[in-house]
């Protein structure tokens, strides 16, 4: 039963993410996948910690710090900021007309 509360909370974390950020996150179903992942991980293991036997709040709130985390974590690492550039835009153009080691 806390399995599916975890499960719960990592989704509804991972639905407010794809809320805040809109087109520049990933799909709703990929963030709520990745909250999902964050909550049950990191609520298990408190659990563990903390001696769960029945429902126990700390633990649903340590689900969503960790589904938080988690999404944050890879929002951080693998989406690009809009105004950011690619490296080959930064280069200057080559020279028209001279070969590429002529100088």
């Amino acid at each position: 039963m806390a399995v599916m509360e975890m499960i719960g909370v990592g989704a509804l974390v991972g639905l407010v993410a794809h809320l805040i950020l809109g087109k520049d996150g990933y799909a709703a179903v990929g963030e709520m996948l990745l909250g999902v992942v964050g909550a049950v991980s990191v609520g298990l293991v408190y659990g563990i910690i903390v001696g769960m036997r029945t429902f126990k709040p700390e633990v649903l709130v340590a689900s969503a710090v960790g589904a938080a985390v988690v999404l944050s974590v890879a929002v951080f690492v693998s989406i690009r900021p809009r105004d950011s550039r690619s490296a080959d835009e930064s280069l200057p153009p080559p020279s028209a007309g001279r070969p590429a080691g002529a100088g």
